[in-house]
């Protein structure tokens, strides 16, 4: 629940520390521990959600545990998967911070090489909406084919009885 300014320097000294800068392993470790707490506090309103009678009929029928888990609450919460998988993609798709800092030459997004088309002639407007454009791409690809399911996904949990 902290702003990203607060941790950028633990975390720039914890991957100094274990020469991780300008790495694309230190953008992806960064971006997990910043994605994962928003991640399992929906998935734990989805879940909490289910019916328990089902998973607990599944265990009367031999069911174990996890065959449980996997076979009837993970497809019941797939909705909610896929909503969080959506949120967790977008918000690492559009990060800017902590890229520029920890990948500031080898691992690069495309935010950060949208601003750096700036050059010492002006802004290079061509590049610019170029990759704009690339940019936009695959957030918009990935919403029209998860539809069906994000829609579903993110007014699951809105209704409490």
């Amino acid at each position: 629940m902290f702003p990203p300014v607060a941790v950028l320097i633990p975390y720039f000294l914890i991957m100094q520390r274990l020469h991780l800068l300008d790495n694309l392993i230190a953008v992806i470790m960064v971006h997990t521990t910043m994605n994962l707490p928003l991640s399992v506090w929906l998935m734990l309103d989805f879940f909490r959600d289910l019916p328990k009678d089902i998973e607990e009929a599944a265990m009367i029928d031999g069911c174990g545990h996890f065959k449980a888990f996997f076979r009837i609450a993970l497809p019941i919460a797939a909705p909610g998967l896929v909503a969080v998988y959506v949120l967790s993609f977008i918000f690492s798709w559009n990060e800017f911070l902590f890229v520029i800092v920890f990948g500031y030459q080898n691992a690069m997004t495309l935010p950060v090489m949208i601003t750096g088309s700036l050059s010492v002639r002006g802004l290079d407007f061509w590049k610019v909406s170029s990759l704009s454009i690339l940019a936009i791409i695959p957030p918009v690809i990935l919403a029209v084919i998860l539809s069906r399911y994000l829609v579903r996904g993110l007014t699951m949990g809105a209704i409490k009885e």
